[in-house]
């Protein structure tokens, strides 16, 4: 057993949730593999508050996406965009499809534009 009253402030494993962070391709793959990899090199956690019953490491993480029914997800960090106008695109959930939009944006208010009738659509 684990004695967890000496603090071992560090992420140990790193696990992405397959039902909401889906399959690019490869080389996006094994980008993700180097980050979560160099991440888990050297690195040092510790939570805003204390855990019940004093544990204190280590640490696993699971990253998922979070998004209501329309497929929306939410924030409260400004979202890291260029300064320049992008053309974002959309693939489907089993990253087979993808859909494009063929004019820039600079706000990635999605919502604004794609509710109701105006969803997007990928070609089949």
């Amino acid at each position: 057993m684990t004695d967890h009253r000496i603090p071992d402030y560090r992420i140990v494993d790193v696990k992405l949730d397959e039902r909401t962070i889906i399959w690019r391709n490869a080389d996006v793959e094994q980008e993700r593999r180097v980050a979560i990899f160099d991440l888990l090199e050297g690195n040092s956690f510790k939570p805003l508050t204390d855990y019940e019953g004093g544990y204190a490491g280590p640490y696993k993480l699971v990253l998922r996406v979070e998004a209501d029914g329309l497929g929306n997800f939410y924030t409260t960090e400004k979202l890291p965009l260029p300064d320049m106008p992008v053309f974002p695109t959309v693939y489907s959930a089993d990253g087979e499809r993808s859909n494009f939009m063929p004019f820039p944006t600079r706000s990635a208010a999605c919502n604004v534009c794609h509710v109701g009738s105006a969803v997007i659509r990928f070609k089949e």
